[in-house]
């Protein structure tokens, strides 16, 4: 089904492309722990961070970086390059 995310062939939960009916990274993870409950024996919670920024690397073909600045995009994630 177009839209939606399958868990495991099970239940169909709608894509968060959808925004009316998108339920967020917060109702993904409540829906996982609800329906999972038995199987689960921990949770770690990271707390969020700053990302660490890189230039493009200077080998990276030109058109790819092209493509990327016309996106908005000037820099990778460090861990991209």
């Amino acid at each position: 089904m177009e839209g939606s995310l399958h868990l495991w062939g099970e239940e169909t939960i709608p894509a968060a492309h959808d925004e009316e009916a998108a339920i967020g990274v917060h109702g993904l993870v409540d829906h996982i722990k609800r329906r999972y409950r038995a199987r689960l024996t921990g949770e770690l919670v990271v707390p969020a961070q700053d990302g660490c920024y890189a230039d493009f690397p200077p080998a990276l073909d030109l058109r790819l970086v092209q493509a990327l600045q016309a996106r908005g995009i000037t820099r990778l994630y460090s861990h991209q390059r």
